[in-house]
């Protein structure tokens, strides 16, 4: 089950994870888009993982050194500094936001953060995610928005080869070709977006899109639980968020179905290389 940590600001309410947990059910995923720190939540997610009272191996935390962080000491400060935040001693999952350098809003036109990047701060990058490792201060490392290339060059030069990448991917932006080398590199893909909603739209067009909401109908599904089983079937690993402990649940309890190859077939025609976020 995933808590969204995401454009919760501190002081946010965050639901609690003793209170959404079911006694059947172990296991959480704290995620933060970007790392928790760029939204100033991490000593709120720290708060309620404490408070929850839930062994610390139950719950899995994940966040991100940020586009701004590139390079081997902004990038092990970073974690460092996450770390501080959530009170915790190691993080279960830290990814690489994304492969360059922040550009755009609010900075100004052809300003780049950091602004001494290069492309080689990806490896320098990596390696302060690598000693970190070493140090047991991070369990698991890996990137996200990679592509092919990236995710190439990265082969060639890691000590420790990604375990995920994390993508946007759903029925519209399928990524095909990214997924099947990712997996001949074993590589695991994580897909973001899997329902389709972008930053704060409130809207996916896959939730009203006539070929999913059939195939709910047909199915005595909800639109949400279609989607997540097309990524399952097809290898990925979902993240998807929600607010709702009742959307939780439901986004839980896509086991007693499957999707036929037809209906598989109907999900992968609506690709058409479209992101959503």
């Amino acid at each position: 089950m995933r808590l969204p940590t995401h454009r919760h600001r501190a002081g946010a309410c965050l639901l609690d994870p003793a209170q959404a947990c079911q006694p059947n059910e172990t296991y959480f995923h704290f995620l933060s888009k970007a790392g928790l720190q760029i939204y100033g939540n991490e000593k709120a997610v720290g708060r309620a993982i404490a408070k929850s009272g839930l062994p610390r191996e139950s719950i899995l935390v994940t966040s991100k050194v940020g586009r701004t962080k590139h390079g081997y000491d902004r990038a092990r400060a970073s974690c460092l500094q996450s770390l501080k935040g959530l009170g915790l001693e190691y993080i279960d999952l830290m990814l690489v936001h994304w492969p360059g350098a922040k550009t755009g809003w609010p900075l100004r036109r052809g300003e780049l953060s950091p602004a001494d990047w290069t492309p080689a701060m990806r490896e320098e990058t990596w390696r302060a995610l690598e000693d970190l490792r070493a140090e047991g201060k991070l369990r698991n490392i890996g990137v996200s928005n990679y592509a092919r290339h990236h995710l190439e060059q990265l082969l060639r030069s890691c000590r420790i080869k990604p375990m995920v990448n994390q993508v946007e991917l759903h029925p519209l932006h399928a990524q095909t070709d990214l997924v099947e080398f990712c997996r001949s590199a074993g590589v695991l893909v994580q897909a973001f977006a899997s329902l389709g909603g972008g930053d704060g739209a409130g809207y996916s067009p896959l939730l009203t899109h006539p070929v999913v909401k059939s195939l709910a109908a047909s199915l005595a599904k909800a639109p949400a639980q279609i989607l997540l089983k097309w990524a399952v079937m097809k290898g990925l690993h979902v993240i998807p968020k929600s607010r709702s402990a009742a959307r939780m649940k439901e986004n839980l309890e896509i086991g007693d179905f499957i999707l036929t190859e037809v209906q598989m077939s109907l999900l992968d025609a609506l690709d058409m290389g479209r992101r959503l976020t």
